[in-house]
């Protein structure tokens, strides 16, 4: 791993903490093993994690659409 690389272990982003720095893959990208609300764990690239583009593991848009789509049997 490049030592260039932030350490973001212990560190909360939305929904998720994540639980320590993986593993670089092609273009020296890191990649970080997240331990989401929700229970699930997951990889997230470092960039997404830095930019705010992740916030959750997926649960929480999955359940945005859920509620979205509710009808609250109006229909």
């Amino acid at each position: 791993m490049a030592s260039n690389a932030i350490d973001l272990t212990g560190k909360r982003f939305g929904y998720f903490v994540v639980l320590e720095r993986f593993r670089q893959y092609r273009h020296k990208e890191t990649y970080y093993k997240c331990k989401c609300d929700c229970g699930k764990i997951f990889m997230v690239r470092g960039g997404n994690l830095n930019s705010g583009h992740t916030k959750s593991c997926g649960c929480q848009s999955r359940k945005m659409s859920a509620d979205k789509h509710c009808t609250h049997r109006m229909t």
